[in-house]
């Protein structure tokens, strides 16, 4: 770090308001914080930093932070965040839908992975195939293992 100005224990957090970042260095510093676990920091960059610079925040940095969030396992957040995503203009793609069913289905909250694919299907969305898969492989598993339990 000698031939920079900057101080050794300046991470690229900090370097970052150094510079006037456009939406995609935002979408690469979210993904970055995301895959951290350091989800607060990458909603608060979302509703504080991004929105106060007049920076409008994609359907791809709103489906990052809701599938982090689900992955913390903070579902209501996720969901609360996904309503204020359609309600700032911000209409959610097939993607972040796909995000949603599968890490429902992945806690095995089925209803609520239902009415996702319901409305993706309202909005002409068609599911991810890995989704409907782990889920049929899911329950043909537990049946098997039902079934052999009861065999033995």
């Amino acid at each position: 770090m000698e031939d920079c100005d900057i101080s050794p224990d300046l991470d690229a957090y900090n370097i970052f308001w150094m510079v006037y970042p456009k939406i995609r260095t935002y979408i690469i510093l979210i993904d970055g914080l995301c895959r951290a676990g350091r989800v607060g920091d990458a909603k608060h960059i979302l509703l504080d930093q991004l929105l106060s610079k007049g920076l409008r925040p994609n359907v791809k940095i709103y489906t990052m932070i809701i599938g982090s969030h689900f992955l913390e396992g903070l579902d209501e957040e996720a969901e609360d965040l996904f309503f204020e995503m359609e309600k700032s203009g911000c209409v959610p793609d097939s993607k972040t839908y796909n995000v949603i069913v599968w890490m429902l289905l992945k806690r095995n909250e089925v209803y609520k992975a239902m009415s996702f694919l319901e409305e993706m299907y309202i909005r002409g969305f068609s599911a991810d195939a890995a989704n409907l898969m782990y889920r049929c492989y899911e329950i043909d598993y537990n049946e098997k293992v039902e079934t052999i339990a009861y065999w033995k």
